[in-house]
């Protein structure tokens, strides 16, 4: 049966050459790992997010969703899908001058670059998998 399995698998990479779509029809995953400061509730980050979403994100060409989401303690991330990396870079710059940016960020301790664990990281999605069997 295994055997069977990697002629299967083998013979169907052979007949479906791979296409790697261009930079601009890629979807790009923001990926921002984040500590909250001491003294931040929990409330304090979810409405601050709200603003950070209403204010900026919306506004933004490109975007696409966001998926807050709680790690443990004071570790937090943000998933934002982009329509392309060219919009998620265009987002992060504008971000600078975004005072509801500013608010959110406020209550992040800064980014050790000695800690590969939190900042922002872009990624792109070559293939998506889902129960349905989306292809």
């Amino acid at each position: 049966m295994k055997d069977n399995f990697q002629s299967v698998i083998a013979s169907d990479l052979r007949s479906t050459p791979p296409v790697a779509p261009s930079a601009k029809e890629k979807t790009t995953v923001e990926f921002a790992r984040f500590i909250i400061k001491e003294g931040v509730t929990d409330a304090e980050v979810i409405e601050r997010s709200q603003i950070f979403e209403d204010h900026f994100l919306l506004k933004q060409s490109g975007y696409m969703k966001r998926e807050l989401l709680h790690i443990k303690g004071r570790a937090w991330a943000d998933i934002v899908y982009w329509a392309n990396s060219e919009e998620a870079e265009k987002a992060l710059l504008a971000s600078q001058k975004n005072p509801a940016c500013g608010a959110y960020f406020s209550m992040m301790e800064q980014v050790d670059p000695q800690n590969p664990d939190c900042g922002i990281i872009h990624l792109e999605i070559v293939k998506s998998y889902s129960v349905s069997g989306d292809k």
